[in-house]
């Protein structure tokens, strides 16, 4: 048949490679997970939580801090 298209085979993955893209996935977002966690544990200071507890108190207290006359 001059006019048929021959039929491509298409590739056929298996459970394994299924499982092995799954672990590789939830490696992946794992370590970003890490990196973030440990990113942003890094950026906390102890000085800056004191801060704004002060300026929590001072707005609770009902002082103005305005530059109006």
């Amino acid at each position: 048949m001059a006019g048929s298209a021959v039929p491509e085979e298409t590739p056929k993955f298996g459970w394994k490679a299924t499982a092995a893209a799954l672990v590789f996935a939830l490696a992946v977002l794992g370590g970003f997970g890490v990196a973030t966690a440990i990113a942003v544990d890094g950026d906390t200071d102890d000085d800056h939580g004191e801060e704004h507890s002060e300026e929590a108190e001072d707005h609770d207290e009902g002082e103005e801090h305005s530059d109006e006359g």
